[in-house]
Protein backbone atom coordinates (compact mmCIF):
# COMPACT_ATOMS: atom_id res chain seq x y z
CA UNK A 1 0.00 0.00 0.00
CA UNK A 2 1.90 3.04 -1.18
CA UNK A 3 1.96 6.03 1.67
CA UNK A 4 2.79 9.79 1.69
CA UNK A 5 4.00 12.00 4.27
CA UNK A 6 2.99 15.73 4.25
CA UNK A 7 5.26 18.38 5.92
CA UNK A 8 4.31 22.28 6.50
CA UNK A 9 6.55 24.41 7.16
CA UNK A 10 7.27 28.60 7.67
CA UNK A 11 10.04 28.15 5.05
CA UNK A 12 10.11 27.53 1.27
CA UNK A 13 11.29 24.08 0.38
CA UNK A 14 13.94 23.61 -2.18
CA UNK A 15 13.03 22.10 -5.66
CA UNK A 16 15.90 20.37 -7.48
CA UNK A 17 15.81 19.92 -11.25
CA UNK A 18 18.22 17.38 -13.05
CA UNK A 19 18.92 16.36 -16.43
CA UNK A 20 20.46 13.42 -17.72
CA UNK A 21 22.15 12.20 -20.62
CA UNK A 22 20.76 9.38 -22.94
CA UNK A 23 22.65 6.81 -20.64
CA UNK A 24 21.00 7.58 -17.55
CA UNK A 25 24.37 10.21 -16.56
CA UNK A 26 23.09 13.00 -14.19
CA UNK A 27 24.49 15.61 -16.48
CA UNK A 28 23.13 19.10 -14.67
CA UNK A 29 21.36 19.59 -11.68
CA UNK A 30 19.54 23.05 -10.10
CA UNK A 31 18.43 23.62 -6.99
CA UNK A 32 16.08 26.43 -6.35
CA UNK A 33 16.42 27.49 -2.38
CA UNK A 34 13.89 29.61 -0.83
CA UNK A 35 12.50 30.15 -4.35
CA UNK A 36 14.87 32.52 -4.98
CA UNK A 37 18.97 31.75 -5.40
CA UNK A 38 19.56 29.06 -7.95
CA UNK A 39 22.31 26.35 -7.55
CA UNK A 40 23.33 24.94 -10.80
CA UNK A 41 26.09 22.42 -11.50
CA UNK A 42 26.97 20.89 -14.84
CA UNK A 43 28.93 17.33 -14.51
CA UNK A 44 30.54 15.88 -17.49
CA UNK A 45 31.84 12.00 -18.15
CA UNK A 46 34.60 10.84 -19.82
CA UNK A 47 34.70 8.27 -22.34
CA UNK A 48 37.29 5.76 -21.63
CA UNK A 49 36.40 2.34 -20.00
CA UNK A 50 37.89 1.65 -16.52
Amino acid sequence: MPSSMVQTSATALDVVDYRANQAGEITAIDDLQNNSTHHPQCFAYDSSSA
